[in-house]
């Protein structure tokens, strides 16, 4: 809850504010959705699915979770801007006191590995803490990898400074132009966009802020 209420405080102040209200830090998260009252600004922090989250009985240490294989399950969170909260919160709880203290040793090898699935829902606001990631985490020793059903919706300084791009089957309009681009796939090339079966994929690589040609990929199935 401090880190949350800090991030908010830390917008405000980037925004040259000397001095605001609690209304104020409200109306900062709040700005873009529904208004609502302070008092149920805070109840969703004890109560409901996002309170059982933040507020459980039994806690794990962050260094146990990011030191060995860790799935978080959140489909109990129905509501697409609390995932995007828990998340946020999430790494910048990493970002502060597993990373940027350097509680891990830094060498140059990958050490930790962040997965997030339908990553477009962290892009409410412009900037936030998946930023600070995509341009620090490798040299922490840290990666990540992100998926998304719409790549249209991801930012486009996300997209650009990925290492390396896989493309399924698409089939939205918006999504076979922004990505057939970010394939370097040219004229007629764009429609292999659409002909990939199961299992089926188009990749590409950056070596040494260079892309590759782009390649077929066949992903084996799981049995």
């Amino acid at each position: 809850m401090k880190i949350y209420l800090k991030k908010r405080v830390e917008e405000l102040l980037n925004q040259g504010t000397k001095a605001f209200t609690f209304a104020d830090l409200q109306r900062s998260y709040w700005k873009g959705r529904s208004f609502i009252p302070i008092s149920d600004f805070l109840s969703q922090f004890v109560e409901g699915p996002l309170g059982q989250v933040l507020n459980t009985t039994k806690q794990t240490d962050v260094v146990k979770l990011f030191s060995e294989q860790t799935l978080l399950d959140l489909s109990h969170l129905v509501n697409q801007e609390e995932r995007a909260d828990f998340i946020d919160l999430l790494l910048s709880y990493a970002y502060e006191v597993f990373f940027k203290r350097k509680r891990i040793a830094l060498a140059n090898s990958l050490k930790v590995l962040i997965i997030i699935e339908e990553v477009h829902v962290l892009f409410q606001q412009q900037e936030n803490i998946i930023t600070s990631f995509f341009r620090e985490v490798r040299k922490w020793g840290g990666g990540l990898v992100i998926t998304d059903q719409n790549p249209s919706a991801i930012p486009r300084f996300i997209r650009g400074n990925t290492f390396y791009t896989m493309v399924l089957h698409l089939g939205s309009k918006e999504d076979i132009e922004i990505m057939s681009r970010a394939m370097m796939l040219n004229g007629d090339e764009r429609h292999y966009l659409t002909m990939l079966h199961a299992g089926e994929g188009i990749g590409i690589m950056k070596m040494q802020s260079r892309f590759t040609k782009p390649f077929l990929v066949k992903i084996a199935p799981i049995e």
